[in-house]
């Protein structure tokens, strides 16, 4: 039986046993018994084996310690949910760069074992690719974004994203990134920021998302991209705003549970038009909704409790469709006039209860 540095040495082998007997691609295990060597040349080679021929790469149980991984085209990347660990041990742990077709799944990426200054935005950082896939994959302890996207295509499902030292997902310039399901945990900055660098339209999706205890300006942050939709977003916890927008337009905001944000439940900045809130709940918020754009903004079926204000509006006749809102619970008023600070205009305000 080979021990381990033998095996690594091989660097594409089978290894049979009942977590990695699997006659489709070659795998590799890690151990925690044995000291600390590192992994880097051995698992680049066989990264590159499998993407060139082809043949899914499966990790087994174990940790495996790994700096600057180069990811390409092709490459299909398994390992054992929650037993799998890279960790990073250099500036960077893993690099994606205009790849055609890459899927990750099962694994843990950690960052524990790096310095505070990485060399890269992300502890997996992706520039260009298409076709990115990404599944049941966590990212704990990065000592800056968790994931960073940069003209990137792809799905991100079922992620968990845990202590980044900034940001938890950063998705910048996207050209069509879909994300459901996961968690993002104790972001030093935001769980999620969507960002362009010139104001655009933007395909970023993101459905049934948990964010908690975010420590930056908001939970979600999205930055001159218009077009942005979020459904059955929980975010509990923020240090911020749940969700701010600054100049971006069309931003869609559905069926959302945003409670306990030491912010706006959603803040609307810049020149940001054509915000629509539907069907979500805001608990236990300075405001409910602050719009501070130009208006109009779309605010219906939405349910605000223990808010000092419902409802925020810096242009109120700006065109808003302001109905069917259930607001209680406010000191302020439930629709109030704003000046561009974000002071109330106590002569505007509407006292709950409010019909809409």
């Amino acid at each position: 039986m080979l021990d381990r540095r033998s095996f690594l040495g091989t660097g594409l082998v089978f290894v049979a046993g009942p977590a990695l007997c699997d006659a489709l691609g070659p795998s590799l295990r890690g151990t925690l018994a044995e000291p600390v060597v590192d992994d880097t040349p051995s698992m680049q080679a066989a990264i590159d084996h499998a993407a060139s021929t082809g043949v899914p790469l499966r990790l087994g149980p174990g940790v495996f310690q790994v700096s600057g991984l180069v990811l390409p085209s092709g490459l299909v990347l398994q390992g054992v949910g929650g037993a799998t660990r890279l960790i990073g041990s250099g500036r960077v742990l893993a690099l994606i760069d205009g790849t055609d077709q890459v899927r990750i799944s099962d694994l843990v990426l950690d960052g524990s074992g790096m310095g505070e200054s990485p060399a890269a935005p992300g502890l997996l950082t992706v520039t260009g690719a298409r076709r990115l896939w990404l599944e049941r994959v966590e990212i704990r302890s990065a000592p800056g974004d968790g994931l960073f996207l940069d003209a990137t295509q792809g799905v991100l499902r079922d992620l968990t994203i845990t202590g980044p030292r900034r940001h938890g997902v950063v998705i910048m310039n996207g050209r069509g990134v879909e994300m459901s399901a996961g968690q993002v945990l104790s972001p030093g900055g935001s769980g999620v920021q969507i960002v362009r660098r010139d104001r655009g339209p933007d395909a970023t999706r993101i459905e049934g998302l948990r964010v908690e205890a975010a420590r930056g300006s908001a939970a979600v942050s999205i930055n001159r991209a218009s077009g942005v939709s979020l459904s059955r977003i929980v975010i509990d916890g923020a240090l911020g705003a749940g969700v701010e927008i600054i100049d971006a337009h069309a931003t869609g905001i559905e069926a959302t549970h945003i409670l306990r944000a030491q912010g706006a439940g959603v803040r609307v900045l810049g020149a940001s038009m054509r915000t629509r809130v539907t069907m979500s709940r805001i608990e236990d918020a300075p405001t409910g909704i602050e719009d501070r754009g130009p208006g109009p903004g779309l605010y219906t079926a939405n349910a605000m409790t223990r808010c000092r204000i419902g409802i925020a509006l810096a242009a109120p006749d700006g065109g808003h469709v302001i109905t069917d809102n259930l607001i209680t619970g406010t000191q302020t008023g439930a629709v109030v006039s704003i000046d561009s600070d974000g002071k109330p205009r106590a002569e505007t305000s509407r006292r709950e209860p409010s019909p809409g």
